[in-house]
């Protein structure tokens, strides 16, 4: 199969699955959604996302390529649900999907790699498939009367199939093979089960053999603060501060929103430190990088065993 690799100015548009609070009438309920948004692949060259670009040393069509694991991010727009709440009820979270939206380039030729890894494609030539960022464990019950509840499958569907298309052009041809859709599916599945068995069985393991080498949001500011802060935002737009959550019970919407801003924050302060030169913590051993990583060598493995060894760009 004859593909064109991805590049910079490439734009794509996905549709991916959220939990949100939806304003379904004067008491919004909690639920999960489609959202559609969208972004261009240059957006990591101005720091929105994971960059990697081969260091701007390969071109195709003036453009310089990019390789797998390149994921734009934190800006894409405009994060809108569709459905089975649809627009008019819109998600009170849709700011923090922004600033935690990601695009991955998952799709790639084994055998062209460059300095960042195996060159990422568009597998149809002109329209290429990346996966979009979704909350696999989103809430599938919804407290509204009249609504069904969403099957628990749809938020996995989403994590695991390619939900966004990505538009390309160009004139440099690269071959997609049978190994190389191999190794996609299974690195898929296997980073979703290592996602799974470790939020299951490890992660307090390795939140206790971590050393925090910087504060965390909280300690700059209270929750209490950022609670009051929320609560004052929805008197002064007349939004409800009340919400129902899917057990039926009612909830704080100023506390959700509080929430919210945490992990944001907490991934701006990260940022921050990492910009600095300063890492957020030390793993005594890093259980989830090594389960990733030995995931994601099987994959490579098992694709190499079908077309045989990549060639390296230097």
């Amino acid at each position: 199969m004859r593909t064109f690799p991805y590049k910079k100015w490439n734009p794509f548009v996905q549709l991916d699955w959220h939990d949100g609070i939806f304003m379904t009438g004067p008491i919004p309920v909690t639920g999960s959604a489609a959202h559609i948004a969208g972004g261009v692949l240059s957006m990591p060259w101005i720091g929105l996302g994971t960059r990697k670009s081969n260091g701007d040393s390969i071109l195709a069509d003036g453009q310089a390529i990019v390789s797998e694991g390149h994921a734009p991010g934190h800006l894409l727009i405009p994060h809108i649900n569709l459905f089975p709440f649809p627009p008019p009820q819109w998600n009170l979270l849709f700011p923090f999907l922004i600033a935690m939206s990601s695009n991955d380039c998952a799709m790639s030729v084994g055998s062209v790699v460059g300095p960042d890894g195996p060159v990422s494609v568009s597998i149809f030539r002109c329209v290429g498939l990346n996966q979009g960022c979704t909350d696999i464990a989103a809430q599938t019950k919804l407290p509204v009367k009249g609504m069904k509840d969403v099957p628990k499958a749809v938020p996995i569907a989403f994590a695991l199939i390619p939900n966004s298309v990505v538009y390309n052009w160009g004139t440099v041809n690269l071959g997609f093979t049978l190994g190389d859709l191999l190794r996609f599916a299974a690195n898929t599945l296997l980073q979703a089960a290592v996602d799974k068995i470790f939020d299951k069985l490890f992660k307090k393991l390795q939140d206790a053999l971590t050393i925090r080498l910087r504060p965390a949001l909280e300690d700059y500011l209270p929750k209490s603060s950022m609670k009051n802060m929320w609560l004052n935002v929805l008197r002064r737009t007349d939004l409800p501060k009340v919400g129902r959550a899917g057990n039926g019970q009612f909830m704080s919407i100023a506390e959700a929103l509080g929430d919210n801003t945490y992990e944001v924050g907490d991934m701006l302060l990260g940022k921050l430190f990492d910009a600095a030169g300063h890492p957020d913590d030390v793993a005594l051993i890093d259980i989830k990088g090594q389960m990733t990583s030995t995931a994601s060598d099987a994959a490579t493995k098992l694709g190499e065993l079908v077309d045989g060894k990549a060639e390296l760009i230097p």
